[in-house]
């Protein structure tokens, strides 16, 4: 009898030290975590689309396909990157650095077909404000996320190109007409982006 009024006696005191731990007072907090990778360490996404190409003859033997794939490269040192913000949100900032090495890339490639690919990408950030709907379907909801600038806690030590999205960004929203702000580039990468994507996604 003595031994189970001693165990109820600690249950009954263990309990009141986890409530007097965890009271009103006391404000529990940790430290924010990041997620780091191995240096040079990328995420791939590809994706592939095939269609049964139509000739005169009924035959299906043959398939038309279309592949697109990018690569991120990972975070290997997210304190370091915090840190050069000075004053700006980690994530806001990781976000405009990752889409401006989405851009860059898709950049060179314009550039290899005798366009100048800033401008052109500039334009295509521009038109997805007016062009791109949230919420009608993967593929574009995908590109609409991706041609989106984020807008919030921009720092005045952030890079110059940073700038030159998020001013084509604020043109979009503001119903700028994206071709005669940027005549330079005579293609929409966006409207030529949205006519392979099937109607039927």
């Amino acid at each position: 009898m003595m031994t189970r009024l001693l165990a109820v006696a600690a249950i009954f005191a263990c309990w009141g030290v986890i409530a007097l731990a965890g009271g009103p007072g006391r404000a529990l907090s940790r430290h924010r975590r990041y997620l780091t990778f191995p240096e040079g360490a990328t995420f791939n996404l590809a994706l592939c689309m095939s269609n049964k190409a139509r000739f005169l003859a009924d035959t299906s033997i043959f398939t038309e396909g279309v592949a697109w794939g990018c690569s991120y490269d990972l975070p290997n040192n997210t304190q370091a990157l915090a840190s050069a913000g000075a004053g700006v949100e980690p994530g806001a900032l990781l976000r405009r650095k990752d889409r401006t090495n989405l851009y860059r890339r898709v950049e060179r490639a314009v550039d290899s077909t005798g366009l100048d690919g800033h401008l052109c990408m500039l334009r295509a950030v521009c038109e997805a404000e007016n062009m791109l709907s949230p919420r009608t379907h993967l593929v574009m909801e995908m590109l609409r996320i991706a041609l989106t600038m984020p807008l919030d806690h921009v720092s005045e030590k952030e890079p110059h190109h940073h700038r030159d999205y998020i001013m084509a960004r604020h043109n979009g929203l503001h119903g700028v007409d994206c071709s005669a702000v940027y005549p330079e580039c005579p293609i929409s990468l966006l409207a030529l982006a949205t006519s392979l994507v099937p109607s039927s996604m």
